[in-house]
């Protein structure tokens, strides 16, 4: 069973790369970035978090590529999606 504190850092991990999409801009490709839901998916979180990128200049498809993952309230799963999100080298 997965503590909290490892589902935190797994989570955190898959979001940092969020955090400097413009590095990848800079090399002439759109920035990839990784999210993963707890919740089954795509729904409204997903939904606003595209749009709130959207007011902001990002834009799926043009300048950015985002890989969403979905646990669907199973905890087991959260671990082996931040890995493959990882092993997918969002940038």
């Amino acid at each position: 069973m997965m503590d909290r504190r490892t589902l935190l850092r797994g989570a955190g991990a898959a979001f940092v790369p969020a955090l400097a999409p413009c590095r990848a801009q800079a090399q002439g490709r759109p920035a990839r970035i990784g999210y993963i839901s707890f919740r089954p998916g795509p729904n409204e979180f997903e939904q606003s978090f595209v749009r709130g990128l959207r007011e902001r200049g990002w834009v799926e498809g043009q300048n950015l590529a985002i890989d969403f993952r979905w646990a669907a309230f199973d905890q087991q799963r959260v671990s082996p999606l931040v890995t493959e999100l990882l092993a997918a080298n969002p940038h």
